[in-house]
């Protein structure tokens, strides 16, 4: 297994921002950063061919360089940041979609100190009205490279009923992601694995890059969890192995 799995700090969207739209209605702002890609955020009369605007101020400056719109419509458009006067301001380099038809897209970004970012849509990829199911403006602070094992592990709430007949029905509460990850490890990264046993807060894994054509469970583009590290930080020298590579760990993450 070749590629990388990466780590980025929470959401910088969150419900201490800010949040100005055109005609979206602003008791529907949470629906960009609740982690679910099925509940969208969406225009309220706006045609398509006419502009679109959300502008969302942080509650402080942020560092980003990664931006992720999960579960859209978006066909034209750009995302801009706000610097310290509010004033919008293109990436770098600079996010401007033309004819998308993706219905989840990532951008990284040369890092940038942003007050806020502001979505600009003109046309949907369906002629409807502009709805995103998530919105999530990052920074990375870490990656671990030369995964050699996966294993999911989702954590499924259920509650099982009897029936009258005798049988039993199964009710799903809901789903969250787990997995366990093997790599091999140089000294540095070990000491990222010993400070992702540490770290106080969750935070998001991405593994899209693993995948070349990104339409596996797990690997898709959209295929990015909220997570804590699960399991206590045990390194491990391989047998006849000092130099080079040398240590090797089990990440094992639970979707918060």
């Amino acid at each position: 297994m070749t590629g990388k799995v990466e780590f980025f700090n929470p959401n910088n969207i969150t419900y201490e921002s800010t949040f100005t739209f055109t005609t979206a209605a602003l008791e529907n702002a949470p629906f960009l950063y609740d982690n679910d890609i099925f509940t969208t955020l969406s225009s309220d009369g706006s045609a398509d061919g006419t502009e679109e605007k959300w502008t969302i101020q942080f509650d402080s400056a942020n560092l980003i360089d990664f931006v992720g719109i999960f579960g859209h419509n978006f066909k034209t458009g750009t995302v801009k940041y706000l610097d310290e006067t509010l004033t919008p301001q293109a990436f770098t380099p600079a996010i401007a979609m033309t004819t998308n038809v993706a219905i989840s897209n990532v951008y990284y970004l040369t890092e940038q100190l942003c007050y806020g970012i502001e979505l600009s849509i003109t046309h949907t990829t369906d002629s409807s009205e502009k709805s995103c199911g998530e919105l999530r403006a990052l920074d990375k602070f870490a990656e671990l490279t030369r995964p050699i094992g996966f294993k999911p592990e989702p954590n499924v709430e259920a509650d099982i009923k009897k029936k009258y007949d005798g049988g039993s029905d199964k009710i799903i509460n809901g789903i969250k992601y787990g997995a366990s990850w093997e790599f091999d490890l140089t000294d540095a990264e070990a000491q990222i694995y010993l400070d992702l046993s540490q770290r106080g807060r969750s935070f998001y894994l991405y593994a899209a890059s693993l995948s070349t054509d990104n339409a596996k469970p797990y690997f898709m583009v959209d295929s990015m969890y909220q997570v804590i590290m699960n399991n206590d930080p045990k390194l491990k020298v391989p047998d006849n192995l000092i130099d080079g590579v040398v240590w090797t760990g089990t990440l094992q993450v639970k979707e918060v």
